[in-house]
């Protein structure tokens, strides 16, 4: 029944692996052997600004790099997407995820997408071919290898994970809701914890046309919602984020998902040990928890623990919300702790979802955000978080609103069984 779901649910992810297209090359070659890369410019000079990258994905915002494309090299990419578009190769396509699963699409709202032929074996390419046609491939893998190692991802380096990469062509009247292209498995419901690889940094190189696009005149910013200060990781012991806890002075921390905690065992029963650093009680599942990182890198929990499967169908961010909205005001009415989820009132207020799907539907900017907008400026590099951050694309007024894009895999957390 999951496979199911996944198989009519996820519909991106397949589809840009779907093979459908003449081959385009680039001239690549690739060892076929082991399936990893050997790229002989890797050991070059950086072709990113280090400091400002650690900086942007540190504060959850989006990185910026201007130029990363020479002109030459746009038009390029603009000549093989025309080619694409008079084979109709593009289709249409809203949101990169299955968040509104009433979403209907409309060739006048939503963009086209055409998966990028080339890009895979662009990753695994042993770049032992030099000509000049390679340069864009072999750019893309090193952007992978680089942001792999800078940001202490090292599975993103793997390239037979399901990596994605498409053109994505908006014209005037077209736009995409708010939304995340990553969310932690727990909070997938019955797509959660299926698929091997999971979406790590969000990536997309602007080909707009015109050149000289201002967002002013032609629309079409990509408008992001970062906190307005905090230096965190969407990762903690490999428990992805899924909210944040904010501060009276403005900062907010990360808030992360523990979905195998393990509370402590009936009073009088065996404790089984393992090598694990963490006792295993014989008679208690792993339960979900909610915890944040002190300033001494210890966790704070947030929550009690819970059991996914004791909610009777009810979706984990349903169930957070509720539990926010309740515990909240439990001050007011002198609740038993026993019944609260969150371990203090002040916890549950100054709690938020990083996906809160309730808010957005009444037009509310996330709590604790910033409104940051980035015009696609042709030739324009923007790299972000996946999981951490939440953005929109506002409509498109005029000119065509062109990018090559794509996803980042990491690993995705291994389920646990004790």
């Amino acid at each position: 029944m999951k496979l199911r779901l996944v198989l009519e649910q996820v519909s991106l992810h397949f589809l840009i692996s779907i093979v459908a297209f003449r081959p385009v090359t680039f001239g690549l070659q690739t060892n076929t052997l082991d399936g990893t890369c050997s790229n002989p410019r890797q050991e070059s000079a950086s072709i990113l600004n280090r400091k400002e990258l650690l900086q942007a994905i540190q504060t959850g915002r989006v990185y910026q790099q201007d130029n990363f494309l020479s002109e030459a090299q746009v038009l390029q990419l603009l000549e093989e997407i025309r080619v694409l578009e008079d084979e109709g190769k593009f289709v249409t396509k809203g949101l990169s995820n299955t968040a509104d699963q009433a979403q209907k699409f409309s060739a006048q709202q939503d963009r086209s997408i055409c998966p990028v032929p080339w890009f895979m074996d662009a990753l695994m390419s042993d770049a032992s071919d030099e000509k000049s046609d390679n340069e864009i491939p072999m750019k893309l893998q090193q952007l992978q290898q680089e942001l792999s190692t800078l940001l202490d991802r090292p599975s993103m380096k793997d390239p037979t994970l399901n990596h994605e990469c498409y053109y994505s062509l908006s014209k005037v009247g077209s736009f995409l809701p708010r939304h995340m292209d990553e969310r932690h498995e727990e909070m997938k419901g019955a797509q959660g914890w299926l698929l091997p690889s999971r979406r790590s940094l969000s990536w997309l190189i602007y080909l707009s046309e015109p050149s000289n696009w201002d967002i002013e005149r032609n629309g079409g910013a990509l408008r992001t919602f970062p906190p307005k200060r905090s230096t965190c990781s969407s990762t903690h012991e490999e428990n992805l984020q899924i909210g944040w806890i904010h501060s009276e002075d403005g900062s907010s921390r990360g808030v992360y998902l523990d979905s195998f905690f393990l509370p402590p065992p009936p009073a009088g029963a065996s404790i089984v040990t393992s090598d694990s650093s963490q006792p295993l009680a014989a008679s208690v599942d792993p339960h979900c928890i909610l915890y944040c990182v002190d300033q001494k890198g210890n966790r704070e929990y947030l929550t009690r623990p819970w059991l996914t499967e004791a909610l009777q169908g009810m979706a984990v961010p349903d169930f957070i919300l509720a539990c926010v909205q309740h515990d909240s005001d439990a001050s007011q009415y002198d609740a038993p702790s026993s019944l609260l989820l969150f371990q203090t009132p002040q916890y549950a207020s100054r709690f938020s979802l990083i996906e809160d799907r309730q808010a957005w539907n009444n037009n509310e900017n996330p709590k604790g955000s910033v409104v940051e907008d980035i015009s696609p400026v042709r030739g324009r590099l923007v790299v972000f978080d996946s999981v951490q951050l939440p953005h929109e694309v506002a409509p498109i007024k005029s000119g065509t609103r062109r990018a090559l894009a794509g996803w980042f895999h990491e690993k995705t957390q291994e389920l646990q069984f004790y």
